[in-house]
């Protein structure tokens, strides 16, 4: 499992590499979690990618109240890192009190925007049922959207979900394609996930 959330990682180092801004287009139906944002703002602003790294930086002093502040600021302009940092903030409990529920809102608005960290944060709250019911359907879609761009821990995800049978039929072999496709990311960490997989294959 990945230790690292949303744009930042255990160290309070920064992961982004280039800021990414845009707002969120649609709905959260049936959650009433959102209300429809016009189209016309999807461009996002320079603000907010502004504020971000505010936040960035603050998040790196550990000093994790301003972190909060100043990303929960370009959240609210529709910066899709920023609303992952924001959840990131939630889920872990810094600069707020722990609170899964409004962690899984803040990915959710991400997600929709196509970051593939917030859609992978927010398939492992589905997974795990933290802030909302455990619904492993929901865990196999946003793994698989996070997977889809290259994001090794999802495929990971995805390996797991078929391993345990758990969203979709128990497949071994699928579950060790997707386990593949991680290792050819670099990630080391599905190498002991093949092991297994094979150790359990062979009984």
């Amino acid at each position: 499992m990945e230790v690292g959330l949303g744009a930042f990682n255990l160290k309070g180092e920064c992961t982004m590499k280039k800021p990414l801004t845009g707002i969120l287009l649609g709905s959260l139906l049936g959650m009433g979690l959102l209300a429809i944002v016009p189209v016309e703002l999807a461009a996002g602003t320079d603000t907010g990618s502004a504020d971000r790294a505010k936040g960035e930086q603050a998040y790196a002093a550990k000093d994790y109240a301003q972190a909060m502040k100043w990303c929960r600021k370009a959240a609210d302009q529709g910066d899709a890192a920023a609303q992952t940092e924001v959840g990131t903030l939630y889920e872990l409990g810094q600069g707020v009190t722990r609170d899964y529920k409004n962690a899984l809102k803040w990915y959710l608005k991400a997600a929709i925007q196509d970051n593939p960290d917030a859609q992978y944060h927010l398939a492992q709250l589905y997974e795990a049922g933290k802030g909302v019911k455990r619904d492993y359907h929901q865990a196999l879609k946003w793994f698989k959207k996070a997977a889809a761009q290259g994001k090794s821990y999802a495929e990971i995800g995805m390996g797991r979900l078929y391993e345990d049978g758990k969203g979709v039929t128990r497949d071994y072999q699928e579950a060790m394609r997707w386990y593949q496709k991680a290792v050819e990311h670099g990630n080391q960490e599905a190498k002991m996930s093949i092991e297994k997989l094979k150790h359990k294959m062979a009984k």
